[in-house]
């Protein structure tokens, strides 16, 4: 019976090295090369912590990559860890009720380079060919990206992003605390549905909207510093302990048409008139 030409050389073609099967077995090999492949600095998915890369490595995907059963894959991922050539750790990079596992090649001598011949092309970006379509693909931001950018939006003074990004992943833990403990002023009756993120994000929010409504921009502090310093147990900011400053009305007093009222918006800014009925 012949075989497909097509199973051959495919975008999802693994080169695993003979050397390496022989040290690990067949199946570890194939789970070792491809967490050595997604868990590298030039993958998009990939993510630094303490000088080494990591991947998520969800074991289904592994699975569709590999073409191994996912009993396979657990069972490899297993005996690797057990002899230490993988280290398989919780980050918890959503939260503190993210159990998913991170995964990285443990190195015993600086990184595995795969060898090729002077008339073979180098392969490009490690051991997967990468198509045209998928290089020109922009990298997906994680939900903690998605979250943070939410956040930063809502903030009303923009200063060291890069910091107020690695502040808010670090706040998202004490943060929690804070409100299982009811520290933070406002925790919502219903925060036992709430995800630590997304209750983190209105947290700032609410805080973001105070001090724009109420303290002038020089003396609002940035969101990296309010981060670090758990300011969220602080108090609301408002008029009276935090200074009077309000910015300019949208719409004054006068000029409102006969048998209209004013509309304001949630902050108290008017917004336009409308007809009383």
């Amino acid at each position: 019976m012949s075989v497909d030409a097509s199973l051959f050389g495919d975008q999802d073609f693994i080169a695993v090295r003979a050397a390496l099967i022989a040290e690990v077995g067949a199946v570890e090999a194939i789970v070792l090369t491809r967490i050595h492949f997604r868990a590298s600095e030039s993958y998009r998915h990939a993510y630094e912590r303490d000088g080494q890369w990591w991947w998520r490595a969800p074991v289904p995907t592994i699975s569709q990559e590999t073409g191994l059963s996912e009993k396979q894959v657990r069972r490899a991922i297993e005996v690797l860890a057990e002899a230490g050539h993988i280290v398989a750790e919780q980050h918890q990079i959503e939260g503190r009720y993210d159990r998913a596992k991170s995964v990285r090649v443990n190195f015993s001598e600086g990184p595995m380079h795969v060898p090729h011949r002077a008339d073979e092309d180098v392969p490009y970006r490690a051991d997967v060919p990468i198509s045209q379509e998928e290089e020109d693909t922009p990298p997906t931001p994680s939900p903690i990206d998605l979250n943070f950018e939410r956040a930063w939006e809502a903030w009303p003074k923009k200063t060291d992003k890069k910091v107020a990004r690695r502040a808010f992943e670090k706040a998202i833990g004490p943060h929690l605390k804070a409100a299982r403990s009811r520290e933070i002023e406002g925790v919502p009756a219903d925060f036992a549905d709430w995800t630590p993120v997304a209750f983190l994000v209105d947290t700032i929010r609410r805080y973001g909207t105070a001090y724009g409504r109420t303290t002038p921009p020089k003396f609002i502090p940035g969101l990296s510093v309010w981060l670090n310093r758990e300011r969220w147990t602080d108090p609301l900011p408002v008029e009276e302990t935090r200074g009077a400053y309000k910015p300019e009305p949208a719409q004054n007093t006068r000029g409102v048409p006969l048998g209209h009222r004013l509309v304001r918006d949630e902050s108290g800014i008017i917004i336009g008139t409308e007809p009383i009925t």
